[in-house]
């Protein structure tokens, strides 16, 4: 979007089609291209370029990665990016007049240069990587630390008696769930490079890699059977996201659900008869059932849906939206959908946790910091339970209960960072 100071005129520069979350972190040479990172679900995207009269944006990468921090060299012939690419996370650069992207030798981090180009200033943090400021959807990327936290409650709803942190990384983990037995945790980390599915103990004591893709796979969300026999997870080898199960040592892993769409964020009903999942094969993401025993796929939301979880007595269907904010209600067998909460907010869709007697949910808007809220199932009321020390992370599905609500887990950054400036002779 462009707004002209002179005029008030607003006028949009990019289309992004139903399939992406939109067009983010624009960056303008001086020779008037915008350039702009184009993001699809799970964080992932590529480099296109358009000019600023307007016309057919102009694709420059095809990695479909985890981009940020957009910035435009000198002499705009070159636009530089943060990626993990082969295995290496460092500033790379574009030429803007297409060709293969290499690594960059002159900017150790990106941010703002001066208008001759002699003084960069960007954001360095705690492990000396310079990839700059992001977009909320990518700000832990920046500091590429996060944590999986629990704490511990009097009740359901009630006084937080603890925290601790069960799993800390120089690397981003996010996404645990709790095994039926309460005695491990699976979750996404990417310890590795590219994020996947691991298990620990409860306490996060003895983590065990579960699955190993290749450097362009992405697996996470995982999500464990109500025996605690099977992990369902979704991964996107290249191309699209697709639903895949494997049991829980990470043997017999394969793919149950595939095909030209999304299809991701599973979860198991509770009789462990049918997985949910989202998929936007119909052009809208919709929530679908998948029934174990003959494969038969069904449509079950009509009017939007992303993440999914069934009340533990099976008779209804708790559910937030990709495209916008608020958590949902449905009966098992089908009928009216009925907002209950208008948290959680856009980009938190998987920041909710059903227990027998509530639910937890994320107001990521919450004053004085993105608050744990608990929705009385009994009640209809909502009270704050529990404010996070740090930002949470956006885009993944990183809240999580025990069956009781005294048991949370959940994610948030640990990020850490100084203002750096360089000084160069030309």
């Amino acid at each position: 979007m462009i707004f002209s100071l002179a005029t008030g005129e607003k006028r949009c520069l990019t289309t992004p089609s139903f399939a992406s979350i939109g067009d983010a972190e624009p960056a303008v040479s001086n020779q008037g291209t915008v350039a702009f990172i184009r993001m699809q679900t799970g964080g992932f995207g590529d480099v296109y370029t358009v000019p600023l009269s307007g016309g057919t944006p102009t694709r420059l990468t095809h990695d479909n990665k985890p981009i940020c921090c957009l910035m435009w060299s000198p002499n705009g012939q070159y636009v530089l990016f943060g990626v993990d690419l082969g295995g290496l996370r460092r500033v790379w650069r574009v030429p803007a007049a297409g060709g293969p992207a290499v690594p960059d030798t002159v900017y150790p981090g990106l941010g703002t240069l001066s208008r001759d180009g002699r003084r960069l200033a960007y954001l360095a943090n705690i492990e000396g990587s310079g990839l700059g400021s992001m977009s909320d959807l990518n700000n832990v990327e920046t500091s590429g630390l996060s944590s999986i936290w629990s704490a511990e409650l009097v009740r359901a709803g009630g006084e937080v008696i603890s925290q601790h942190r069960i799993i800390a990384s120089a690397r981003i983990s996010s996404s645990s769930q709790l095994s039926p037995d309460g005695l491990q945790i699976a979750f996404e980390w990417k310890r590795s490079g590219n994020p996947e599915i691991w298990k620990s103990n409860a306490d996060g004591s003895n983590p065990l890699q579960l699955t190993f893709g290749k450097d362009t796979s992405w697996a996470g969300t995982p999500r464990w059977s109500p025996d605690g026999k099977w992990i369902a997870f979704d991964n996107r080898p290249s191309g699209y996201s697709q639903i895949w199960l494997m049991d829980s040592e990470g043997r017999n892993q394969r793919v149950i659900v595939s095909g030209n769409s999304e299809n991701n964020v599973p979860s198991w009903s509770r009789s462990g008869a049918a997985l949910y999942f989202s998929s936007n094969r119909t052009g809208q993401w919709q929530i679908w059932k998948r029934t174990m025993a003959n494969g038969l796929e069904t449509q079950v939301t009509r009017n939007g849906g992303f993440a999914a979880f069934e009340s533990y007595d099976g008779r209804e269907l708790y559910f937030s939206k990709f495209e916008g904010g608020g958590l949902w209600k449905m009966p098992i067998e089908g009928g009216e959908e009925q907002r209950i909460a208008t948290a959680p907010h856009l980009g938190y869709w998987g920041y909710f946790a059903v227990t027998e007697a509530g639910i937890y949910v994320l107001d990521s808007d919450a004053e004085p910091g993105p608050t744990i809220m608990y929705f009385d199932s009994e009640t209809g009321q909502m009270k704050p339970v529990l404010t996070l020390k740090q930002d949470p992370l956006p885009w993944t599905a990183s809240l999580d209960a025990t069956r009781d609500g005294k048991t949370l887990f959940f994610a948030q950054g640990d990020s850490r960072s100084s203002i750096t400036m360089i000084e160069y002779s030309h």
